[in-house]
């Protein structure tokens, strides 16, 4: 691209950083998920401006909800935020539309440059209490476990970690139990789970990060 364009490489980075965190330093990117990806949030931003011209208030909310999704995935964390913010103070919510916002704000708020443990805690809690509770998935079930770890409250952490550990046994998985046992100052368990996680992601990062524990 930078040779067809007749720009730098690292003014091309600079560029799709704009659209979302599609790559990693160092490495080259996956070309069909990088389409992929640029493809669906033009596509989500398209639908959210037409339907703000029609003024239709369900539909305004699902293109704001799914561009929440899509700016997550993509570590847009400051606009899911502001979107977010728009969805929940929005008086024609639908209880369904209103857990699933809460669960993108939650992730958001643990996820931003400045993150706000407490309140991401409470917002899944108060998620997890509904009977409608399969909106968090094992992700949220780690990244709620890892914020009350934050804030200091280690036994009900550790709570939310037994009961998710047994019905997740991905790299993910591995990789929050690690921050969580990290934070809480059990090494040994750290360097455990890191171990796992390396056989199942060979990364150099990996390395660095059993330097640190």
């Amino acid at each position: 691209l930078s040779e067809r364009m007749n720009v730098t490489a690292s003014q091309i980075r600079q560029d799709l950083n704009n659209f979302g965190g599609f790559g990693q330093q160092g490495y080259g990117y996956n070309v069909e998920y990088l389409y992929n990806e640029i493809a669906e949030l033009e596509a989500l931003e398209k639908a959210l401006e037409i339907y703000t011209k029609l003024d239709d208030e369900y539909y305004i909310n699902v293109a704001k909800l799914n561009l929440s999704r899509s700016y997550l995935n993509n570590c847009r964390y400051n606009d899911a935020l502001l979107l977010c913010e728009q969805l929940l103070s929005s008086s024609s919510l639908n209880e369904s539309m209103r857990l699933q916002s809460m669960v993108y704000y939650a992730f958001v708020l643990a996820s931003k440059n400045e993150p706000d443990y407490k309140t991401a805690s409470l917002y899944y809690e108060e998620v997890s209490s509904k009977q409608s509770a399969p909106f968090l998935s094992a992700q949220d079930y780690w990244m709620w476990a890892y914020s009350l770890s934050k804030t200091g409250e280690f036994i009900q952490s550790q709570q939310i970690v037994n009961q998710v550990k047994q019905i997740d046994t991905s790299g993910t998985a591995d990789y929050f139990r690690y921050l969580i046992a990290k934070n809480e100052n059990r090494p040994t368990e750290a360097f455990d789970c890191l171990e796992r996680f390396s056989a199942k992601n060979n990364d150099e990062v990996i390395q660095i990060l059993k330097q640190s524990v």
